[in-house]
């Protein structure tokens, strides 16, 4: 059921945007493609290979992105605030993300792939790179909705889903689980979870927050 809230409501620009922003990725891949299989060499297994490099890239940003916001800033910060605020309130209501329509949650990410690819797809002539900036985008700019799978019961969830989901291509509930649990921290990456390992594991957050305190004395909320 869609929340009532205009704020989860799909409108044409929310349409629009997300249109422009898989255009732009639809255009790296088919360069890429074309790029590949015209080639004198055989490019098109490296092509998936930086393909993988793009959707595992993704991932990773989704992390680095999700960390920032849920420990860094408040709701009147600027251009953030209104992204932290609705975090804030996801921790509260785990299960926020799927009040939203899936356009009205994607559009905006959309709008920031559609700004970076769109000019790289002019500039850019090499199809392995195309082929990184086409699955970059394209994870990316569906992560949110990614994100609100893993809050759903797989009774409402497109089989195809879940079965990415069992086999660990897209974020499986179970995983994602474990970062709604207090202090939330750790498990940050909203597409497939794949990355976490390296955040968490590795301490690659952990000892940027240890930075960042010492630097500037901000402590993240998951101290608290």
């Amino acid at each position: 059921m869609v929340h009532d809230d205009e704020e989860f409501k799909t409108t044409w620009d929310h349409r629009v945007w997300l249109l422009i922003g898989l255009t732009s990725v639809a255009i790296s891949l088919t360069r890429s493609v074309a790029g590949s299989l015209g080639a004198s060499g055989c490019l098109w297994p490296y092509s998936l290979f930086t393909g993988f490099l793009g959707y595992l890239a993704a991932d990773l940003t989704s992390g680095f992105y999700h960390w920032a916001i849920d420990n860094y800033g408040r709701p009147n910060t600027p251009i953030a605030g209104s992204y932290i605020n609705t975090f804030e309130g996801h921790h509260k209501w785990p299960t926020s993300p799927t009040y939203y329509e899936a356009v009205s949650g994607t559009y905006k990410i959309a709008q920031g792939v559609a700004f970076i690819l769109l000019p790289l797809d002019y500039f850019v002539t090499n199809p392995l790179l195309l082929s990184f900036l086409g699955a970059y985008g394209g994870f990316a700019t569906f992560s949110a909705q990614f994100h609100e799978w893993a809050h759903r019961p797989k009774s409402s969830v497109p089989r195809i889903v879940v079965m990415l989901q069992n086999m660990g291509i897209l974020l499986p509930p179970q995983k994602h689980a474990k970062h709604h649990r207090p202090p939330h921290e750790g498990t940050y990456c909203t597409i497939s979870g794949l990355c976490n390992h390296f955040l968490d594991n590795c301490g690659v957050l952990r000892g940027l927050e240890m930075v960042l305190f010492s630097v500037f004395g901000v402590r993240p909320r998951s101290w608290n």
